[in-house]
């Protein structure tokens, strides 16, 4: 054989090659994406009763989780296993927070509260699917249970990497990651027990007695007040939506403060907006960094209002997203300077 001849067929095998991994890599994303959407299928027609151990930083925390689904929609209710008594239970319009180290519960009727994991399912694999890539890494056992695993990677470096380990049988997650772009775990969620069930009683679903708790209640705003906020957030990540603004009172005597959320489908972003009176005794506006696993939180102060932003994104991203927040007077001065610029 000619050296011609041999570069040719060099060549022509490379190509195979490359044309062979290619194949390889769509087939893993198609499979992985058809996985992703049984689990999220699963996890909201299934009822399941199960534990998990839930370890964030320096934290580790037993919960239980009872997850009942019917003609009338779905109820979740979350039960701490160690440290204080606490409970979580989502229904179809609310979620109710009970507190009983300090005698409180915290209601949100604002609709947009997700699920109780700590990695939020997907809500579309197809809106997803702009922001991040998927694929399928091998199997693995969690719990006595057979799983496959899946990779979630984001598309730029703005977001987290998501594993999921789905049982194979009931297609249920039952051991979920949440790492940096480093490979860094920051979060995990593990099941030691879990448990489908063909009915699951009303009552095991029903919030513990709180008689006698101090009760707060965040609204959802209406379209009047939506639209009188002078408040702009000039930078999120592509794709980022806005999903619920609500209001909330935490205290008697307390100024409403504006709380908004937004999604890209998989990551949440929450944005606190509240006026800070510092003649007040005992107020002080804070600045600075609070981290804890893989939810980051940025607070500054933007004249006399407080500004926090809290989500399950880098560090970075978050400070980026807090300094663009702006009235509409500072967020027109910035565009009309870049403009000139």
């Amino acid at each position: 054989m000619t050296k011609k001849s041999w570069i040719w067929l060099a060549g022509i095998l490379c190509s195979l090659t490359t044309l062979q991994v290619v194949g390889a890599e769509q087939d893993s994303s198609q499979q992985a994406r058809k996985l992703l959407e049984k689990m999220i299928v699963a996890s909201r027609n299934l009822n399941y009763d199960g534990v998990f151990v839930y370890s964030r930083g320096n934290q580790l925390d037993t919960m239980r989780i009872i997850h009942k689904a019917d003609e009338d929609g779905e109820v979740e209710k979350l039960i701490s296993l160690t440290g204080a008594t606490r409970e979580v239970v989502k229904g179809k319009d609310d979620v109710t927070c009970i507190y009983s180290d300090n005698r409180t519960v915290m209601v949100d009727k604002s609709g947009q509260a997700g699920k109780l994991l700590s990695s939020n399912f997907p809500e579309s694999i197809d809106r997803i699917s702009h922001f991040y890539s998927f694929r399928l890494l091998g199997d693995d056992r969690v719990a006595g249970h057979d799983a496959d695993v899946i990779e979630v990677v984001p598309k730029d470096q703005n977001r987290y990497i998501y594993r999921f380990w789905v049982d194979r049988k009931t297609n249920l997650m039952l051991k979920s990651a949440i790492m940096d772009l480093q490979g860094k775990i920051l979060e995990t969620v593990l099941f030691t027990h879990i448990d489908t069930l063909d009915e699951i009683p009303a009552d095991m679903v029903t919030p513990m007695n709180a008689s006698g708790y101090s009760w707060y209640t965040s609204e959802k705003k209406t379209d009047e007040v939506q639209t009188g906020s002078n408040w702009k957030v000039q930078w999120l990540p592509h794709g980022f939506l806005l999903e619920s603004v609500t209001m909330q009172v935490l205290s008697e005597g307390q100024k409403p403060m504006e709380h908004r959320v937004y999604s890209d489908g998989l990551a949440m972003i929450s944005i606190y907006i509240e006026r800070v009176d510092a003649s007040k005794e005992g107020t002080k506006a804070m600045n600075g960094f609070v981290s804890l696993g893989a939810v980051n939180a940025y607070t500054m102060t933007h004249g006399d209002h407080q500004i926090t932003v809290v989500g399950e994104l880098p560090a970075k991203t978050v400070y980026k997203i807090a300094s663009s927040v702006a009235t509409d007077e500072k967020a027109n001065k910035s565009s009309s300077s870049q403009l000139l610029h």
